[in-house]
């Protein structure tokens, strides 16, 4: 079949549509994969599977010539490719490291900086092309070698620390913190220890508080 025959027949829906036999796969979703090396006897019995049935399908696939390759382009044609437009949050670029893959290059420098003495970072000049690790640069520095840093990087690190931490107002996380500590310290029967701990998270809430 050609893309667009393919393309026609994986977008058909209704009852009376026959089953199109291609299930779209996504990074970190289910359903995993695994190689047909894991499959033994018992989860072949288990899965309700037949080896010699798995075995004539592939010998079909392989046997297909240019399908997988219409079955791409049909698959392109369903969901067009977006341009890259991965928006980077300074706020959240810790966390938007999952979002995809770090090339290799950059992958070598991020060695380099990992290797690297505070007196060192203070003075390269490391040209990320990601700019999730531009943003992260800084913050790493800051986070690792605080010392380090010159008084503009220390004032933004400050003006990072208060936007993340006080941002929100009632809502923000410290006051999140904060108001989750003064909850437990009202619930009855507490022990001395768990007293104790509950003081020594408000002060480490305090301690890390940004000079406003």
């Amino acid at each position: 079949l050609s893309p667009a025959e393919l393309s026609a027949k994986w977008s058909a829906r209704g009852e009376d549509v026959p089953y199109f036999p291609v299930k779209l796969l996504s990074y970190n979703r289910s359903p995993a994969i695994a190689p047909l090396s894991v499959l033994d006897q018992g989860s072949e019995s288990r899965l309700q599977l037949e080896r010699q049935v798995i075995d004539k399908n592939l010998k079909k696939l392989r046997a297909a010539g240019s399908f997988a390759k219409n079955l791409v382009a049909a698959m392109e044609m369903i969901y067009p490719k977006r341009q890259p437009q991965l928006v980077i949050d300074e706020q959240l670029v810790d966390t938007q490291l999952y979002d995809g893959f770090v090339n290799g290059a950059d992958k070598v420098k991020m060695s380099v900086v990992r290797a690297a003495s505070p007196e060192h970072l203070q003075g390269s000049e490391i040209d990320f092309t990601d700019d999730r690790l531009k943003l992260l640069l800084p913050l790493y520095k800051a986070r690792n070698f605080p010392q380090s840093l010159s008084g503009d990087e220390l004032n933004r690190w400050e003006q990072f620390r208060a936007k993340r931490l006080l941002g929100g107002r009632e809502a923000s996380l410290a006051a999140r913190y904060f108001n989750r500590i003064e909850e437990l310290k009202k619930q009855p029967r507490l022990s001395k220890e768990q007293k104790y701990l509950l003081e020594e998270l408000d002060l480490y809430g305090q301690s890390i508080l940004p000079i406003e």
